[in-house]
């Protein structure tokens, strides 16, 4: 029952959630040129212009990715695949699925535009003003960007390897078969495989959601002054390591360190971090 549950929501909570990025991006675009909401990359953010454009397709983008990720799903489910394997499958096939994205959208943009931002269709003897250029001169030099953006890569990249090490020290202490798939309870179903496939996993479960979340901040996102997307994050990567850890933990002692009112409380925590920080860019804006 609790398999049929997270395969129910697996199937339809993932793609309703990147159908609700596509539809804000559509129909709720940011106003202005901003560190925070919106599709950001070196060359969307040159001028409003580029900058709504990019908004405008990546959202398109992201209605059809969302009907890709159901259309996999329900064959998934329809052929009963566990929730666990839905779930790798879900971390292994998105990546690409966000690159594929950022390539398009990219280049839509290059299609439309010069390297100055200007539309390849401009008449050359008017006079032409992109409106928004101006808009940019509160951003810092992009060496200083990079420099703060692999401060934060580092941070991530020792939490990472402070999480690898936690794993093998608890791998000694693992009996032979390791419990993988918890129900709503928090009490653990027939999925059991060997201990040494199950730090091989966990690692590799690491690896992707590092790739997923700091690749794209540090190669796409154009961020300087607002912290809250950088400690969303690093958030959302720590409590990643987290029940990794606490099924490991739970193996060991049968008992978990995280329960439904952690996973309540981070929900919380990250959704006034998206609020205060749109909140934060509107005031700056105005």
């Amino acid at each position: 029952m609790n398999d049929f549950i997270g395969r129910l929501f697996l199937t339809f909570g993932i793609p309703l959630f990147f159908l609700l990025i596509g539809v804000v991006l559509k129909y709720f675009p940011p106003k202005k040129i901003n560190y925070f909401y919106g599709y950001r990359t070196e060359f969307a953010t040159k001028n409003e212009d580029v900058f709504k454009e990019a908004n405008r397709y990546s959202a398109n983008l992201f209605i059809l990715l969302s009907i890709l990720l159901f259309v996999i799903n329900v064959i998934m489910f329809i052929f009963n695949v566990s929730s666990a394997i839905m779930g790798i499958s879900f971390g292994i096939y998105i990546i690409p699925l966000f690159i594929s994205i950022i390539y398009l959208t990219e280049k839509h943009l290059h299609k439309i535009f010069d390297e100055n931002g200007v539309r390849r269709d401009y008449n050359s003897n008017r006079s032409y003003k992109v409106k928004g250029v101006g808009d940019l001169n509160h951003i810092n030099s992009k060496n200083a960007i990079k420099t703060e953006k692999k401060y934060v890569i580092y941070l991530s990249l020792l939490i990472f390897a402070i999480s690898t090490i936690i794993n093998l020290i608890l791998y000694i202490k693992l009996p032979p078969q390791v419990y993988i798939h918890f129900g709503l309870t928090g009490n653990p179903d027939e999925w059991v495989i060997e201990k040494t496939i199950a730090i091989v996993v966990d690692e590799i479960i690491l690896i992707l959601g590092w790739l997923g979340v700091f690749l794209p901040y540090y190669w796409i996102f154009q961020i300087r002054r607002n912290r809250f997307l950088i400690i969303f994050l690093l958030l959302i990567y720590s409590f990643l390591e987290l029940v990794i850890f606490d099924t490991l933990y739970y193996n060991i002692y049968k008992m978990h360190i995280i329960n439904f009112v952690t996973l309540v409380v981070f929900l919380l925590v990250s959704f006034l971090l998206v609020v205060i920080g749109i909140l934060h860019e509107n005031k700056k804006a105005r």
